[in-house]
């Protein structure tokens, strides 16, 4: 069936309404829009659903509540009402960990970028303070509107096109929304709600980012059909740093859970 766009609302829908599903839940302080590049990639075969999770993109006026994230996720899951590849970028990996774990019946496959950091802790104890001050500077005007700025020179850094960047511009940029994740993400036991689900999960990341990098193989070793892929070059954003192999890795592990019995 030929390829179809509805990107009214919160969702962003691309590609054949009979393929298959795969939903993108991105990193915290930007949108959806972040995903433009697996869009535009994937939604020539599969049907792409890329949404914004509270407090970020078109939800920017409410607070972000990591529970309630959780719920968005899963009600798209019922909109779709079948088994669908889920893919995470940082906070969103682990608003999908969750979501996997609580209903592991709907998810045929877990990516996980960015996602493999235990945020209790130490990490949590910084990741909580950081989030406070952040989500403080985040309500100062020029502050906010620097780290808009900063972002987005940051992404026009990267090997994408200007329509990707003009997206990420326009799908809106938060500081108060990055700390917000940030303090509601610090002391969850992600890892023990990942233990209800036993799908196939890929953990996918760049090179770079050494937090996420390191604890993949031992965030790999709890799970059980779980294993870790890593793109030269790329940094905690590697679909963005990376994109086409990116989109590739995600074709393929797409392809590999749909051959699973």
């Amino acid at each position: 069936m030929a390829a179809s766009a509805d990107t009214s609302g919160d969702l962003s829908v691309e590609g054949p309404p009979d393929g298959r599903p795969i939903i993108f839940v991105h990193g915290a302080g930007v949108s959806r829009a972040q995903w433009r590049p697996q869009i535009v990639g994937l939604s020539d075969e599969f049907r792409v659903v890329a949404m914004d999770l509270p407090g970020h993109g078109v939800r920017g006026s409410e607070p972000f509540d990591f529970d309630r994230a959780v719920e968005a996720v899963a009600s798209v899951l019922d909109q779709i009402g079948e088994p669908c590849l889920l893919v995470g970028h940082s906070l969103g990996g682990y608003v999908s960990a969750t979501v996997a774990g609580g209903h592991p019946e709907r998810v045929a496959g877990l990516v996980l970028s960015g996602s493999s950091a235990d945020y209790r802790g130490r990490l949590g104890t910084r990741s909580r303070l950081a989030g406070t001050v952040l989500r403080l500077a985040g309500s100062i005007g020029p502050v906010e509107r620097w780290f808009e700025r900063y972002t987005l020179r940051k992404v026009r850094d990267k090997p994408v096109d200007g329509s990707t960047a003009a997206s990420i511009r326009d799908g809106g940029v938060s500081l108060r929304a990055y700390g917000e994740s940030a303090r509601d993400l610090a002391g969850r036991d992600v890892r023990s709600d990942l233990r209800s689900y036993s799908g196939p999960t890929l953990l996918l990341n760049g090179s770079e980012d050494r937090l996420n990098g390191n604890a993949a193989s031992d965030l790999a070793a709890v799970l059980d059909d779980a294993r870790v892929e890593t793109l030269a070059g790329a940094g905690h954003t590697a679909n963005l740093d990376r994109p086409d192999e990116y989109t590739a890795t995600i074709r393929s592990f797409a392809d590999e859970v749909d051959r699973d019995p």
